[in-house]
């Protein structure tokens, strides 16, 4: 995938999933939803109610990019995704 690909695919959400992933390693999908709203405590009450659906949705986004993988219960970055990650915050 070239970084015009990429580009087109990163949405906000989807990078800070990323970012979760890279900071916390191989995560639970509950650890995700912890790690998101850690960095958000300014969601509304009705978005922590969607947060759930929201992470599932964007999970299986990323694993149909390539971008993350599941491991029986964890969830990991791939090689792809760290690549995405770091062109994402210019590294």
């Amino acid at each position: 995938m070239t970084a015009v690909d990429a580009a087109r695919h990163l949405t906000g959400v989807r990078l800070l999933v990323l970012e979760i992933l890279s900071a916390g390693g191989s995560l639970t999908r509950d650890g995700i939803l912890t790690a998101w709203e850690e960095r958000r405590p300014d969601l509304s009450p009705a978005h922590r109610v969607r947060l759930p659906r929201m992470r599932d949705e964007t999970l299986w986004r990323l694993v149909n990019l390539g971008w993350v993988a599941g491991e029986e219960e964890m969830i990991r970055l791939t090689g792809d995704g760290e690549h995405v990650l770091r062109a994402a915050l210019g590294r």
